[in-house]
């Protein structure tokens, strides 16, 4: 379990360090949080695992934009980077352009030259995508995941946007894409977006176990 925010006109100071103190208390995941606000949060806990967000919400930003973010969040000492792929040129077939924000931020983590290993989750707006194209678009992005070394995930939802946020279909969709790829040893399901109860948590981590 992640805790995030990504509301620029809610944000403060206050606010980003009372959250990030939340996570360092309960033991999550990782915090998730814009750009921005990676440095201030490692200043103040060195051993939080810190998320940011690139190309997001709408997946459309330019290479330059990219790459420029994801290169400042990896020097401000960024541990996981949310690319959301362009899921609008996916729904107009154009395949290769959507795939392109995932091998852009790929490459800056490269020509960075870190030597730890940042993971990598790719945000599919599975709410966007029609659900007969769910598992092309799971094919395409795990064809982008190469290296055993690192630590992918797919991701249903950005939470923006208005789409549906994750169900149960579209997750197990996913799930059946990195088994049938045999990428289960480094390749993981994120699910975000309209997970509000125990119940519904539970339902999804069951999915896990099947």
């Amino acid at each position: 379990v992640d805790l995030t925010s990504l509301d620029r006109t809610a944000e403060t100071t206050d606010s980003i360090a009372a959250l990030s103190a939340k996570a360092v208390r309960l033991n999550t995941a990782c915090v998730c949080l814009y750009s921005e606000r990676i440095s201030e949060v490692k200043a103040a806990h060195a051993s939080l695992t810190v998320a940011t967000v690139v190309n997001f919400p709408n997946g459309n930003e330019t290479q330059e934009s990219v790459l420029a973010e994801s290169a400042k969040s990896i020097t401000d000492g960024v541990d996981e980077i949310d690319v959301v792929w362009n899921y609008k040129a996916f729904n107009e077939g154009r395949f290769d352009e959507a795939v392109h924000p995932v091998l852009w931020v790929l490459d800056a983590i490269k020509k960075a030259g870190v030597t730890k290993k940042i993971a990598v989750k790719v945000i599919l707006e599975t709410g966007a995508i029609p659900e007969k194209d769910l598992r092309k678009a799971c094919d395409l992005v795990l064809a982008a995941f190469v290296d055993p070394d690192t630590v992918y995930y797919l991701k249903t939802s950005t939470g923006k946007n208005g789409f549906t946020g994750a169900t149960v279909t579209a997750a197990t969709t996913m799930l059946e894409a990195i088994r049938d790829a045999g990428k289960l040893e480094f390749v993981g399901l994120k699910v975000s977006g309209g997970v509000k109860t125990r119940e519904s948590a539970e339902e999804f981590a069951a999915l896990g176990e099947t």
